[in-house]
């Protein structure tokens, strides 16, 4: 399906970083692989997620992989400065 139940619940879906289909089996599973190798870095490689301006996860960039919305919005969101 592209997703986890949470990625689902929140209208995410996991792709092919080069084109939009959606990821293969080896995608998937050195994704989930370099994500629990993650785990021994402590948290340095979850917020180095939030270093980059597209926020792809370490996992991401090894699997070549993005999150990308499943439907497009339909307004641009609200930025609240106050919860940063």
């Amino acid at each position: 399906w592209g997703a986890t139940p949470g990625k689902m619940l929140f209208g995410l879906k996991v792709v092919s970083f080069h084109s939009l289909v959606p990821l293969n089996f080896m995608q998937a599973l050195i994704r989930v692989v370099t994500d629990q190798l993650s785990l021994v870095f402590g948290l340095a490689p979850r917020f180095y997620a939030f270093m980059r301006f597209d926020r792809r996860h370490i996992s991401d960039l090894v699997a070549e992989t993005r999150v990308v919305q499943s439907q497009a919005r339909q307004e641009m969101p609200n930025r609240r400065w106050v919860l940063a």
